[in-house]
């Protein structure tokens, strides 16, 4: 006999006795020492009996070494030592999962529920292993979304709003959802300011689909009348609504939510089935359809039509907390060994579902419906600012350069704009209806912008930054030729570069727009420029006496979330210092300054309006200019103030 050299208990012929291997186990599993804990484990169940909290230890240093056939053996040893032991049967479905027996895992989750019903972590476990395993390979492909439609309740338009990353959806989609991210994208949006509604493709579906635009007027009132509990109303106007667009899922959806207050539920039933034929990847006509069933007691079909619709989409939370609902109900009051698995696998979907993709009622006559009110031509590369105009991009960059102002509204809108990504909804609808006219757009625009980078007229003058103003007076011939063919062309821009202390002139330059234009009778001319893009000469040449030049377009790199935050407070502090430091200044001092305009509060501008006035030499005004991270110009900014 001898004594446990960490306890000092009797350990009979062993150096230590079983609790104490056990404990020894359960650290090295915790400091995931795993092939350790395993020995430890091991020899604790053969100097003693076995117990059921051991072999479930054990079983569990197995799944984590992936060794899934040793780790069930270990659950089924736990269970016949203590059957209605719910971690037990936890690790037995776990590692019944990972060997691909999908069925004995859920009974084995079933039989968890059955005896732990309110632990969260046992739900969330079933539904990661239902999607792994069940649904994922059953996951249904949708074809036939359209651009004429949300893109969270699949329906016409209403009040289209478009986000910054270009994707539209109804206000009213956006105002409900609970997440602050694009679903199209995961871009995210603020809810507090939201954008206008999106003026172009709000009169152009209204004009070209008018019986769609009345059902969803008739639907709105029908959801008015249903908040009010006025049912029987609401039903007569949802049915009104019905007749304009007899295949709209929303609609359908909304009647059977009516009927069900109304308790016709055999009518309800049928029509959120009709609502789920014609989109089945819509998830509120699943969550509809089994809480209908589920006020039966039908649990096991509400969990079927669920299933259902996460095969659409397998990440959607509102499912997932329906499913969670449903399964804990269920589970609480059934037999784990008689119960209907095979609802875990849905019906039978195809594996690509067509849906019907609606079509202009009045076909366009004229592509001007879809024109830039600035060009005058069909919308290129369509861009919807907050204000809820659209203009082609190139065209909208242009006019940012004079005035930080939607052309139309004079709403203040940021330079930045420009790299804001276009109107998909606008987009797809003009090159579907105008598909050639869009192609000439198309070559029109590139064969301007080769132009551009193959033959830019250069003006060797002084350095400019983007987004700052510069007045120049043009007055030798070569210029003022140079001018005359800038206007001409409608470009209105050139590119200005500066002189360096070698007598040379520099590689690197702004994009000047040419703004207010003077012309004096002797044929000179005083002009306001705005500086745009920043480029770099490849090669250059002479026409007519000025300089011409092949460029390439400078652009800032991407800002992370980290540095979005770093710039911020770095232009606070730059603002609060600037602001001092101006304070200080004499009232003409003060004035000269503000002749680039007030201390701009965007990060981007306030970083050139510090460096179009800061105490530096030539080489350091240089390098700023060509800086491509926008916090570190700010950082230099703020070594210099």
């Amino acid at each position: 006999m001898s004594n446990c050299s960490v306890c000092g208990r009797d350990a009979g012929s062993n150096n230590s006795c079983e609790e104490c291997l056990k404990k020894c186990g359960t650290d090295a599993f915790l400091r995931k020492d795993f092939s350790q804990a395993l020995i430890l484990y091991t020899s604790a169940i053969d100097i003693g009996q076995g117990t059921a909290a051991l072999y479930s230890n054990r079983s569990a240093t197995h799944a984590y070494m992936n060794n899934w056939q040793a780790a069930l053996e270990d659950a089924d040893a736990a269970l016949r030592l203590n059957p209605t032991w719910a971690k037990a049967h936890l690790r037995r479905a776990t590692a019944l999962a990972e060997l691909g027996r999908c069925e004995d895992s859920i009974r084995s989750y079933m039989h968890v529920l059955h005896l732990d019903n309110d632990n969260q972590s046992n739900l969330n476990g079933l539904f990661d292993m239902i999607i792994r395993h069940v649904l994922t390979p059953k996951k249904s492909e949708i074809c036939g979304k359209s651009h004429l439609l949300c893109g969270l309740c699949y329906n016409f338009f209403l009040e289209p709003l478009t986000l910054s990353c270009g994707h539209t959806y109804c206000k009213g989609c956006l105002v409900k959802r609970d997440s602050f991210k694009c679903p199209e994208c995961e871009h995210g949006f603020s809810k507090s300011s939201l954008p206008a509604v999106n003026i172009c493709l709000n009169n152009f579906l209204r004009k070209f689909m008018p019986s769609q635009y009345t059902a969803i007027l008739y639907k709105e009132q029908g959801n008015s009348a249903f908040a009010e509990n006025d049912f029987e109303r609401a039903l007569q106007l949802y049915n009104q609504a019905l007749e304009y667009a007899p295949n709209n899922h929303v609609i359908l959806s909304n009647i059977s939510a009516v009927e069900l207050k109304l308790e016709k539920n055999d009518e309800a039933l049928e029509h959120i089935n009709q609502s789920i034929s014609l989109r089945p990847d819509w998830t509120k006509a699943y969550v509809r359809k089994s809480s209908i069933l589920a006020g039966k007691g039908n649990y096991n079909e509400a969990i079927r039509v669920i299933c259902d619709g996460l095969k659409t989409d397998l990440s959607n939370p509102e499912l997932f907390a329906f499913f969670k609902s449903y399964v804990q109900k269920y589970a609480a009051q059934q037999d784990p060994d008689t119960c209907h698995i095979d609802m875990f696998n849905g019906t039978d979907f195809p594996r690509v579902i067509n849906v019907a993709v609606p079509e202009l009622e009045v076909t366009p006559t004229s592509s001007t419906e879809m024109s830039c009110s600035l060009c005058f031509d069909l919308l290129y590369d369509p861009l919807t600012p907050k204000c809820g105009h659209t203009f082609c991009r190139m065209c909208l960059s242009r006019a940012l350069d004079h005035h930080d102002a939607c052309p139309m509204c004079r709403t203040p809108l940021p330079t930045s704009l420009n790299r804001q990504s276009g109107d998909t909804s606008l987009s797809s609808v003009i090159m579907d209806i105008w598909p050639e006219q869009y192609n000439v757009r198309s070559v029109d625009v590139n064969a301007e912008l080769e132009e551009l980078k193959t033959n830019v007229p250069i003006f060797v003058c002084a350095l400019l930054y983007p987004t700052m103003p510069m007045p120049l007076h043009i007055f030798e011939p070569r210029y003022r030729l140079m001018l005359r063919r800038c206007m001409e062309s409608g470009t209105r821009r050139f590119g200005m570069v500066t002189h360096t202390s070698r007598g040379g002139f520099s590689n690197y330059g702004t994009m000047a727009q040419i703004g207010e234009v003077q012309m004096l009778p002797d044929g000179r001319s005083l002009i306001d420029t705005t500086g745009s893009q920043r480029f770099k000469i490849l090669s250059h040449g002479v026409k007519d006496g000025y300089m011409v030049a092949k460029i390439e377009f400078i652009e800032d790199d991407p800002t992370t979330p980290e540095d979005t935050e770093n710039i911020n407070r770095v232009t606070a502090e730059l603002r609060a210092s600037t602001t001092a430091w101006m304070n200080s200044l004499s009232a003409e001092n003060r004035a000269r300054l503000l002749s680039y305009g007030a201390i701009p509060e965007e990060p981007y501008k306030l970083g050139w309006w510090l460096a179009n006035i800061a105490p530096i030499g030539e080489s350091q005004q240089l390098r700023l200019l060509t800086n491509t991270s926008l916090l570190s110009r700010l950082e230099k900014m703020k070594e210099v103030w």
